[in-house]
């Protein structure tokens, strides 16, 4: 039989025509890690390269480790401001932790990093049992890409 499963929708619809993207178009849709001064965070070309965000998208399974490469991914950053990160995460509810977890809780040490930007953080979870493969997990992972460069 068939087994339902709700997925994140596509960020935007195909704004290239199926083909591959221009630069033009492209630069068009990035977005900042600070917002101009009308409060933009789109910028496009006028985004320095220093400021440009960055999507980093991981597809975990049933990996305790997972959350310490989301903090690694902060804590190794010149600018974490403009790391944002998509977990496709799937576990066993109850023995696995999840990827956006503190290692500790927020209130007894609130400097890790998934602490100070979890709302960086997007994660999709799934149950383990629903796993196809780890190129699903990965286009449910792009899913979730929101506009960064």
């Amino acid at each position: 039989g068939k087994t339902p499963m709700m997925v994140p929708k596509f960020w935007s619809k195909p704004i290239h025509g199926g083909g591959l993207m221009t630069r033009e178009v492209a630069m068009k849709i990035g977005t900042c890690a600070t917002p101009d001064d009308k409060g933009n965070y789109v910028r496009g070309d006028g985004c320095p390269l220093d400021e440009r965000t960055i999507y980093f998208a991981i597809a975990s399974y049933r990996d305790f480790q997972c959350r310490q490469t989301v903090e690694s991914a902060f804590l190794r950053a010149k600018n974490p401001k403009r790391i944002r990160v998509g977990v496709v995460d799937q576990i066993v509810h109850g023995e696995d932790p999840g990827c956006d977890e503190p290692m500790e809780p927020c209130d007894t040490n609130p400097n890790q990093a998934l602490c100070l930007y979890a709302n960086q953080v997007d994660v999709f979870e799934m149950r383990a049992d629903m796993s196809v493969g780890p190129v699903f997990a990965r286009h449910i992972g792009h899913r979730l890409y929101r506009g960064e460069y």
